[in-house]
């Protein structure tokens, strides 16, 4: 059984979010979902069962037949989602963190970004205006993979372990500094990511680009229309200070897809 955290605001538009996305990718029958809101300020002593947007997407994910269980918390809303994410010993976080200002830059929430920072769990990142295609066949997953076989590692264990291998196709980008005659496949990382999804049963297929990488990865997702980006988007200073890759962020700034982020090694 796979266990998801959902971290509810009070915005329905981002519950709706993240439900769907949450139905789109998983497994449904074999899926277990947790629904968190943190009561930041609560003078009244409202319960979880009144926030509409938990109660939206509960809506969602009980019409999938995913069993849903309701956390509430109270004072800092990311550290309450770390913690609870702990306490459930959940397989993966999910938050919707992304939204654009009124002149049209997308913005990343501190919660969210908190929470992807502090937390060793996989995140889902989920933008609000994003909807689910919600067609038949499998979900494709582009992998953004560098030349560390560690992260690559670590992105290819996170899909394998979270996502049922006859509902996913893998796709594994590795983006080359100039345009040279050169197969991904050959890439040590790549090798590495395949063999893990391969293991899992989880059907891989190789794409190249060049040049800048994220804008490489944004135009293979869009060409693609990829239902996720797979990213290892944190790894850990040598003082054990948890960092936010520059390519990761800029990827999650510049698409409104669903983005995996993968926890670096301790």
């Amino acid at each position: 059984m796979t266990e998801v955290l959902l971290g509810i605001d009070t915005s329905e538009q981002r519950a709706r979010a993240q439900a769907e996305t949450v139905v789109d990718l998983f497994d449904t029958t074999d899926l277990e979902a947790y629904l968190l809101h943190d009561f930041a300020d609560n003078p009244e002593g409202a319960s979880v069962v009144q926030v509409d947007a938990v109660h939206r997407a509960q809506e969602i994910l009980e019409a999938a037949d995913v069993p849903v269980s309701l956390r509430e918390g109270s004072g800092e809303p990311a550290a309450s989602i770390v913690k609870t994410a702990v306490d459930l010993d959940v397989d993966a976080i999910c938050v919707a963190g992304r939204k654009r200002s009124p002149a049209g830059k997308m913005l990343f929430g501190s919660v969210s970004q908190s929470v992807i920072l502090e937390s060793d769990r996989p995140v889902l990142l989920c933008s609000e205006n994003h909807t689910p295609s919600g067609d038949e066949g499998p979900r494709d997953l582009l992998f953004g993979l560098d030349s560390s076989e560690e992260r690559a590692a670590v992105q290819a264990e996170a899909a394998r372990d979270l996502f049922a291998p006859d509902r996913v196709q893998a796709h594994l980008l590795h983006v080359f500094d100039d345009s040279g005659d050169r197969a991904v496949s050959d890439v040590a990382a790549v090798d590495r990511a395949r063999e893990i999804l391969s293991e899992g049963g989880v059907p891989v297929a190789f794409r190249s680009g060049s040049g800048d990488p994220p804008t490489a990865i944004l135009e293979a997702a869009a060409d693609l229309d990829a239902d996720a980006i797979c990213l290892a988007g944190r790894k850990r200073s040598p003082a054990g200070k948890m960092l936010f890759g520059s390519v990761s962020q800029s990827v999650v700034l510049n698409t409104e897809r669903p983005v995996l982020l993968s926890a670096p090694s301790t």
